[in-house]
């Protein structure tokens, strides 16, 4: 039988806050082995029920100070390594472009880990503040621009699949 995202979502939840595969089967109506499927399923995602039942355990004024920290600093270097990229002047605009989009992975990875200790981190904030610095860049060197013109509709499309 073919369940709905949002149940699963809820199961997440609920197991998250410490219910019990038994108690969950008879709240939800779901066999406890179908529990256990996606329990398992999930298990190398950052859906990881037990990763997720141990951090809502924790207080979530210390994760969250510590993931503050840890977002603070890295921004911190990223915003370093971008005006670095920028000033380089032996860079070709493509080298720039891809040494920008190198950077984005690495944020997108760093809001991956994010998301493996606190599900709920407000990934908006980070990534505007991001697009915000990658701008900065663009805006202040016209081969950039010109160059990740060519890119706009594979990041639309990609944005729109992610997020759609």
């Amino acid at each position: 039988m073919a369940y709905k995202k949002e149940i699963i979502e809820q199961a997440r939840k609920l197991y998250a806050d410490g219910l019990s595969f038994a108690i969950l089967s008879k709240k939800l109506n779901i066999s406890e082995a179908t529990l256990r499927r996606w329990k398992t399923k999930d298990k190398s995602t950052i859906y990881d029920w037990d990763r997720l039942r141990y951090t809502n355990s924790l207080s979530e004024d210390s994760v969250e100070s510590i993931n503050k920290q840890i977002l603070t600093k890295f921004l911190d270097i990223l915003n370093t390594t971008i005006q670095e990229v920028q000033t380089l002047p032996d860079l070709d605009p493509q080298e720039k472009v891809k040494a920008l989009a190198s950077l984005g992975d690495t944020f997108n990875k760093m809001v991956s880990a994010m998301k493996k200790t606190t599900p709920e981190v407000a990934v908006a904030d980070v990534a505007l503040k991001v697009l915000e610095i990658v701008f900065d860049v663009i805006k202040e060197d016209q081969e950039i621009t010109t160059e990740l013109s060519k890119y706009l509709d594979a990041i639309n499309q990609r944005i729109t699949k992610e997020f759609a």
